[in-house]
């Protein structure tokens, strides 16, 4: 958008719109009041400077236009005081500046916007003197009141827009660390079994033709599956940034009814001995037992557990003997839990991972108001277990304390 289509936007909107009005307003009551006519030239003259500070979008070109309008103010007050013409000062040339000093404390980060700031508020403060020395003293203390009241709402303003900011901030650090758990989710998982099945194959490369052609089908699949969730991601990200308002669609949130063909995926990997899986009666998600479903972030954050976890056994407990997946359900909450008994060591540092899965699934789980737990078991092997509460059972717990 050129920057005069970012003038015209700004200037259709309601309070841009009502300002304008109304500073055209005072400049016809000032042309009528004012019998000279070179003042009526000055207080044009200061408003149109102001306005053109108030309208420019480049900080550089705004910054020059409020220190025109600051001078030519300041060198009206000194002819009219210095001539002794006792003339009125604008209500245009004040309404003006009063909006170019919120405008410029609402902006200022830097020296150069704090002295220009300060500069608007002393053409204010001075403009009584227009009226002779003796005449300029109540009008001198209004002013003063008026300047302190439009500073303490360029204040109040400024507030605002720093809260604004701040919260802006949080969303987009939240956006990209949900971003940023989606990604590791699907890449790692879909790589690191890509990786497994291409160790395998290699093993038997010479061996076994047969179970070398079924390591390299799983590859495929296994290809084909990160492709398809790299183009949903992709997709779902390109949506967002074409709706900022937030309408797009969000980000892939599986539930836990594609929980056993999660398991299932892995068990084809031959990565380890036996995988079992443990199912609440209602089913995963809880829609065939005759009791609610599980909302779907609950859903969505226990299927992650259980993918990280499926992840990081295939990575640092290959050849485990057994790895069990059990999922549980009461009236208060939901509980994962996967074990291995232990496996080989990884052949490589790559295959160890950077260690944010942990972190991820972590955030994941207390971000829904439960707690993860994940460390070696006394008699070998890892456990990872995660309770998530029900958000009715949270709401009781809360009211109850």
């Amino acid at each position: 958008m050129s920057a005069a289509a970012r003038r015209a936007r700004l200037l259709r909107t309601p309070p841009v719109a009502v300002a304008a009005a109304v500073l055209g307003l005072l400049a016809l009551v000032d042309a009528v009041l004012v019998e000279l006519r070179w003042p009526v030239l000055v207080f044009l003259a200061v408003a149109g400077l102001a306005a053109c500070a108030l309208l420019r979008t480049d900080d550089r070109r705004s910054r020059a236009a409020a220190v025109a309008a600051v001078a030519a103010s300041l060198a009206g007050t000194a002819a009219t005081a210095a001539l002794a013409l006792g003339t009125w000062f604008g209500f245009v040339e004040t309404a003006a500046l009063l909006l170019l000093l919120i405008s410029r404390w609402r902006r200022a980060s830097t020296r150069r916007d704090r002295v220009l700031t300060a500069a608007i508020a002393a053409a204010l403060l001075v403009l009584p003197l227009r009226l002779g020395l003796l005449t300029a003293v109540p009008y001198l203390v209004l002013m003063v009141a008026v300047v302190a009241v439009t500073v303490a709402v360029a204040v109040a303003l400024r507030g605002q827009d720093d809260a604004r900011r701040l919260a802006v901030s949080a969303v987009r650090r939240a956006e990209r660390e949900e971003i940023a758990r989606e990604l590791h989710d699907v890449v790692a998982h879909h790589v690191t079994g890509i990786v497994v099945a291409t160790q395998a194959a290699r093993t038997v490369a010479g061996t076994d033709p047969r179970a070398a052609s079924a390591a390299l089908a799983s590859i495929e699949a296994a290809g084909v599956e990160a492709l398809s969730s790299m183009r949903r991601l992709v997709g779902v990200l390109r949506s967002e940034a074409a709706e900022p308002e937030g309408g797009g669609p969000r980000l892939p949130t599986p539930g836990l009814a594609d929980l056993p063909a999660l398991v299932q995926r892995f068990r084809d990997t031959g990565a380890v001995g036996a995988v079992e899986l443990s199912l609440p009666d209602g089913g995963p998600d809880g829609a065939s037992g005759g009791g609610a479903v599980l909302p779907q972030e609950v859903q969505s954050g226990a299927y992650r557990v259980v993918q990280e976890s499926l992840t990081n056994v295939r990575r640092h407990a290959p050849g485990a003997a057994t790895v069990r997946v059990a999922l549980t359900r009461s009236d208060a909450a939901v509980t994962v839990e996967v074990v291995d008994s232990g496996g080989d060591p990884p052949r490589d540092a790559a295959a160890q991972g950077g260690g944010f899965g942990v972190v991820g699934m972590r955030e994941r789980v207390e971000a829904l108001g439960g707690a993860l737990t994940a460390g070696p078991q006394a008699r070998g092997g890892w456990a990872v277990r995660a309770r998530v509460p029900l958000p009715d059972a949270a709401g009781e717990g809360r009211r109850s304390g």
